[in-house]
């Protein structure tokens, strides 16, 4: 069972508190609360910090200075969970969850302390091997999912749990040198097992919307037939 923190906002700040607010912060919808994020260890603040309120996306992370704001809340008692700031991609793995409680008249300060544990992103490398999978390219979509359940082993790090979709960048001159690709009654996304040698780059943001975990240079087709259910097996 999840064990939550609960901090009720102050309805008024002492002056010495209502001092210490985000330095661009001006005009905003209330009821709010705002605060930093720090390192519990070292003190230092956290860039970078992804929030999420009650689930929902859209809300912004902490800044440079490890300053965030939570506007326009519904007044009760919200859960705010934190994700591993991440440089190369929108990581969410959870760092911890709190709860606030936000009145309906709430301008309040309330700092968080916490710790980084598995948010350490991985080292970028390139490698090439043979792939098996599922291969579906269309209007801003080139993805291929392979069989494999993983392309390397992500465990304690930030990216620990995410799906390992890769996008496919480029086909070499002649990747696709005496293969015939079935004709699909799918105009707009076909979708292929595949069977490739290819090289890869990552983990971190490709492709459209940085959709793809990895990048894929496919650099010979071994074989492309319409997917199967034991494709993977």
């Amino acid at each position: 069972m999840k064990t939550f923190v609960l901090l009720t906002a102050a309805l008024i700040l002492p002056h010495s508190l209502a001092a210490q607010r985000p330095p661009w912060l001006n005009e905003y919808l209330k009821p709010a609360v705002y605060g930093r994020i720090t390192d519990s260890a070292s003190g230092v603040p956290i860039p970078g910090m992804r929030i999420r309120v009650d689930g929902m996306t859209g809300i912004a992370g902490s800044d440079t200075a490890g300053w965030y704001l939570l506007f326009g809340q519904q007044p009760g008692v919200r859960r705010v969970s934190f994700y591993c700031p991440t440089r190369r991609r929108l990581s969410w793995r959870k760092v911890t969850e709190r709860a606030v409680n936000i009145g309906p008249h709430t301008d309040s300060l309330v700092n968080f302390q916490m710790t980084l544990t598995g948010c350490v992103e991985p080292p970028v490398h390139t490698w090439t091997a043979e792939f098996r999978g599922h291969y579906t390219f269309g209007f801003e979509s080139s993805d291929f999912i392979p069989c494999e359940n993983k392309l390397e082993r992500l465990d304690g790090t930030a990216y620990d749990g995410e799906k390992q979709y890769v996008w496919i960048e480029t086909f070499a001159r002649d990747a696709v040198k005496g293969i015939t690709w079935p004709e699909k009654n799918d105009p707009y996304y076909p979708k292929y097992y595949v069977r490739w040698l290819a090289t890869v780059t990552g983990p971190g943001s490709y492709g459209h919307m940085g959709v793809g975990m990895y990048q894929m240079r496919v650099d010979r087709v071994l074989e492309a037939r319409d997917p199967r259910a034991n494709d993977c097996q």
